[in-house]
């Protein structure tokens, strides 16, 4: 005997969304950017390397792992802005006009 029940999805909580996807980009772009700085992958002309003050003493490798991180939580903050506003223009979408009806079957 099959059971359905309908389910309207009428509201996204905004701040887990932000966590969720902040966290899941952050986590990404960590992963990214440290396997590009350990293999190399670059898109720091060698010449600006010379110019840069201190770098004797951290190192590229240094200065690719700060920058991995500092570009992850920029990347993992404006990516979770963006899901943020875009779950809140649905809840104002599922307030006026009804969410997304579902139909499960147990």
């Amino acid at each position: 005997m099959k059971l359905t029940k309908k389910i309207t999805l009428k509201r996204i909580s905004v701040s887990a969304t932000f966590k969720i996807v902040f966290w899941l980009y952050m986590i990404i772009a960590l992963i990214i950017g440290l396997a590009a700085t350990v293999f190399n992958i670059g898109i720091m002309p060698s010449s600006w390397v010379k110019q840069i003050p201190y770098l004797g003493t951290i190192g590229v490798m240094g200065v690719g792992v700060i920058a991995a991180f500092a570009f992850a939580v920029i990347n993992g903050l404006g990516a979770g802005i963006v899901a943020a506003l875009l779950a809140l223009i649905y809840n104002l979408f599922a307030l006026m006009f009804g969410g997304f009806r579902f139909t499960i079957e147990e």
